[in-house]
């Protein structure tokens, strides 16, 4: 990248792979990063800015809350720097697994909301939902399997919210197909997909063949498309998906920053 060059918030968003609501989050909630303004008061970042969001992307891949980073910035630490007691501090898993104790749907919805616009996608997903999870099936905590639907219920709904939200800039369209309505799932692999700029697209084609598909992808002008799965494929449906036949048309899961799988 040039020197002194700056770009706009939605530039670094795509560099990042961190939202605008996140890296407003990081500079007011927090004070991480320190963007310069425009002539019209517009946010823009340079080469260092860039540098500085990246360290703060290992600090959290590594564990550490994003209310601990700032000193680690500010100090001479290095990412060799022990963490291996970081997830104690992560607190937000303590107070959701709280708030979903006391049933409370609008609560607990809030203060999801809350921690999405702190952490990237991939960060929540692998430090606070998947931790979340295990607790829901430890058989410590009362109640779990109904506070388990619960929590899935709920994070579906903002999933959709979101997805939703980031459908209105993003441009590039892929169509999610699932052979089965594990919801969780594939709303999971959609918002990986629509905080990577892609438009999302949903179908269940428990029906569909290759001949109706392909009419819907050029009727629709979507020229991606992700196969949605987590158990394995019967042979008509890894023949279907084979047969998807159009060069690069396929995303795999390669291809994606998932943040980690089930």
């Amino acid at each position: 990248m040039e020197c002194n060059k700056f770009y706009t918030i939605t530039e670094v968003s795509k560099i990042t792979n961190v939202n605008s609501v996140t890296l407003r989050a990081w500079q007011r909630r927090y004070g991480l990063i320190n963007p310069k303004r425009n002539p019209k008061g517009h946010r823009v970042y340079d080469q260092s800015d860039i540098n500085i969001i990246h360290q703060i992307l290992n600090w959290l891949d590594k564990g550490v809350p994003i209310r601990k980073v700032k000193p680690l910035l500010l100090s001479d630490e290095t990412l060799n720097h022990d963490v291996s007691n970081s997830n104690e501090d992560f607190t937000e898993v303590s107070t959701i697994i709280d708030l979903l104790l006391s049933m409370n749907r609008r609560k607990i919805q809030s203060y999801l909301n809350e921690v999405l616009k702190n952490y990237p996608y991939h960060i929540f997903y692998n430090q606070i939902f998947k931790k979340i999870q295990h607790k829901l099936k430890s058989g410590i905590i009362p109640n779990q399997e109904f506070l388990y639907d619960l929590f899935v219920n709920i994070s579906v709904d903002i999933f959709k919210s979101i997805i939703s939200s980031l459908n209105k800039q993003n441009t590039e369209s892929v169509l999610i197909i699932s052979f089965n309505y594990d919801y969780l799932h594939i709303y999971h692999d959609a918002l990986t997909l629509a905080n990577q700029g892609y438009y999302i697209d949903f179908l269940v084609c428990a029906n569909a063949n290759n001949l109706t598909l392909k009419a819907y992808l050029n009727a629709n002008k979507i020229t991606k498309v992700y196969c949605s799965h987590n158990v394995t494929l019967n042979q008509k449906q890894k023949n279907f998906i084979s047969n998807l036949d159009n060069p690069g048309i396929l995303l795999k899961k390669e291809d994606m920053m998932m943040g980690g799988n089930e």
